[in-house]
C-alpha cells in the first residue's frame, strides 16, 4: 500500500533552536547581572524551555501527517485516521501566521461524539473562526501547503485505482 509520509521541516525546527539559544543565553546573561530579579528567573525557564522544544523536535522523527489508500492520519489527531469517503472538502486557512487545512467532513463521522464538554465548546469556537472539527496545521510542514491541499482533495473523490497512483507520483 503507498503511503505519503509528510515531516516536520528542518529550517522550522533549526530557526526554534536558534531563536532559543540566542534568547537563553541573553536570559543568563540578565540573571547574571541581577540574580534577585523574578523577572530574569522566569525568561530563563521560558526560553529554556523552547529551547528544550526545538532540541526535542529536532530528534523527533515521526511523521507529522500520513496520507495512504484508506485515509489521512495526523499526530494531531492521535490513532485516528480520518476515511477519504467522509471528506467533502478542504480548505486552507491562516490565522497568526499559521496555516491550516480545515478538513469538512461528513455530518454522520464526528470525532466530537465521545469527547468532553470543553472539547465540544472548542469546536463551536473553531467554527465560529471559520474552522472545522479537523483542522490539520501545515506551516511547520517540509511540503507545498497548495499541493497538500490538491493531493488531499483528489485523493477524497477519487476511486482505489486512482488513489493508488497519486500517492505513488506524489511521494517524497
Amino acid at each position: 500500500m503507498p503511503t505519503v509520509y509528510l515531516y516536520r521541516s528542518v529550517r522550522a525546527t533549526y530557526k526554534l533552536i536558534g531563536l532559543g539559544l540566542l534568547m537563553t543565553s541573553m536570559s543568563v546573561f540578565v540573571v547574571y547581572i541581577k540574580p534577585m530579579e523574578w523577572i530574569s528567573w522566569a525568561s530563563l525557564v521560558f526560553f529554556g524551555a523552547g529551547l528544550a522544544v526545538g532540541i526535542y523536535q529536532f530528534f523527533d522523527k515521526k511523521p507529522m501527517i500520513t496520507l495512504n489508500e484508506v485515509g489521512i492520519g495526523s499526530r494531531s489527531l492521535g490513532k485516528q485516521w480520518v476515511n477519504w469517503e467522509v471528506i467533502q472538502d478542504a480548505y486552507i486557512l491562516e490565522t497568526n501566521n499559521l496555516k491550516y487545512i480545515c478538513l469538512h467532513i461528513d455530518e454522520n463521522f464526528t470525532i466530537q461524539q465521545f469527547k468532553s464538554f470543553w472539547y465540544k465548546t472548542i469546536v463551536k469556537l473553531n467554527k465560529a473562526l471559520g474552522f472545522q472539527e479537523l483542522n490539520l496545521l501545515i506551516d511547520g510542514l517540509d511540503y507545498d501547503n497548495e499541493k497538500l491541499l490538491l493531493l488531499i482533495l483528489l485523493l477524497s473523490k477519487a476511486n482505489q485505482q486512482e488513489k493508488e497512483t497519486l500517492l505513488l507520483t506524489n511521494n517524497t
